[in-house]
């Protein structure tokens, strides 16, 4: 598992207003993925920060065991976009993860301040789709996180069966580096952004 590091800085989250639903891109997986996180305008837009379950940046963590929230009043996709958006569960960033439907390029993208981002482009390897491809930034995660352009963390749906040593719920999420990707679990009082998928 990466380690959400703590620095003495605090990082200033990017903020583009309530940012645009995204359009869709079809990897020709089980679900069509949103082109940018919520609360950016860009593919490289980091988007906005929630705690697991939150649907605004203000509000706190969804605490109740279970096993997913998408489609819920916790899901902040579902509940800021509508019209079939919703978190991913872990099966479906399985899929966009495995290699074999999915090639992924450490590279970087312009956001919609002008500045080149660090990120994944990621594209379908399926017949009929290899043209189609997402961008996930390296956004780090808001508070005292100095990962941000290094690291990407993305939030799932999922809600982990487990609680860690201090007695904390967790759910999982997405996280990469140059290099690697994987899914892992997390305290459910982290602020990362949410790419939204939609059904097909």
């Amino acid at each position: 598992m990466l380690a959400c590091e703590e620095s003495t800085e605090p990082v200033e989250e990017e903020v583009f207003g309530e940012g645009k639903v995204a359009t869709a891109v079809d990897l020709g997986l089980s679900v069509e993925w949103a082109s940018w996180n919520i609360g950016g305008e860009m593919p490289a837009d980091y988007g906005l920060y929630f705690q697991w379950g939150a649907t605004s940046t203000e509000s706190s963590y969804y605490d109740a065991i279970g096993e997913s929230i998408c489609a819920t009043q916790h899901d902040a996709a579902h509940i800021l976009w509508g019209e079939g958006w919703r978190m991913p569960t872990t099966d479906e960033i399985s899929e966009l993860v495995s290699d074999a439907n999915c090639s992924w390029e450490w590279t970087t993208e312009i956001n919609s301040h002008g500045t080149e981002i660090n990120g994944y482009l990621v594209t379908s390897k399926k017949e009929g789709y290899t043209e189609n491809s997402i961008f996930l930034p390296a956004s780090g995660e808001t508070g005292w996180s100095a990962k941000i352009g290094t690291i990407g963390f993305l939030w799932s749906g999922s809600a982990a069966t487990v609680i860690d040593s201090k007695g904390t719920t967790v759910a999982y999420g997405l996280d990469f580096i140059d290099e690697m990707y994987t899914i892992n679990s997390y305290t459910r009082d982290h602020r990362f952004p949410i790419r939204p998928v939609r059904s097909k």
